[in-house]
């Protein structure tokens, strides 16, 4: 459980810093949106920047991307599928850059997520 918030918080904040422009004209990803509403069991949990979400035609929402919301009931996704996420939202954007820093003594990547000063 606790795992999963981190990912969730991890991944809305990686939506945000990628999307962080003028949106005026473009579209909010309304379908992401309701989804996370419905999900959601109180509205203090519910960021305002939840709604700002944009549509964007060639950055891949986490829906887009696993099918579903993260931290959707019965949904527990791998550290290893979110780490997939995040290279993809690297290949697609210049606003993060994913590295493996290391190896864990049981093999796994230590990875970390950067977030350029570029805005």
């Amino acid at each position: 459980m606790y795992k999963s918030q981190i990912s969730l918080s991890l991944i809305f904040f990686c939506l945000i810093a990628l999307l962080r422009f003028e949106v005026y004209g473009q579209r909010y990803d309304t379908l992401y949106q309701n989804r996370i509403k419905e999900f959601t069991t109180d509205t203090r949990f519910f960021a305002e920047s939840i709604g700002t979400i944009i549509d964007h035609p060639t950055i891949p929402s986490p829906l887009d991307h696993f099918g579903t919301i993260i931290g959707a009931p019965g949904v527990m996704h791998r550290t290893t599928e979110i780490y997939g996420y995040y290279k993809v939202l690297a290949e697609t954007s210049p606003n993060l850059i994913v590295k493996q820093t290391a190896t864990s003594e049981e093999g796994r990547p230590t990875t970390i997520i950067i977030f350029p000063d570029t805005f």
